[in-house]
């Protein structure tokens, strides 16, 4: 079973990571400023090597580490997007 569903893995990283960037636009960037793209690269860079560590140390190769940390910035401006929303 693993071997068959091993193979839809890079398709579906693919797919939910535009997914998590897709409710982002270039506006967000500018009005989050420089010390919102500091907190996003520092996000991502930190969290990144922590989630693909554990990945690594609990047998895998280090790919879904690395995709879960290339959402961290999305998941910081999500809340914000919701907020503004009017809902």
């Amino acid at each position: 079973m693993k071997k068959a569903l091993s193979n839809g893995v890079p398709a579906i990283i693919m797919i939910v990571r535009f997914l998590f960037g897709a409710n982002m636009s270039f506006g967000q960037i500018l009005e989050g400023g420089l010390p919102g793209i500091l907190l996003g690269i520092l996000t991502t860079a930190l969290g990144g090597a922590v989630a693909i560590w554990v990945d690594r140390s609990t047998g895998g190769s280090g790919i879904a580490g690395a995709a879960i940390s290339s959402t961290a910035a999305s998941a910081i401006a999500t809340p914000s997007s919701l907020g503004g929303c009017g809902c």
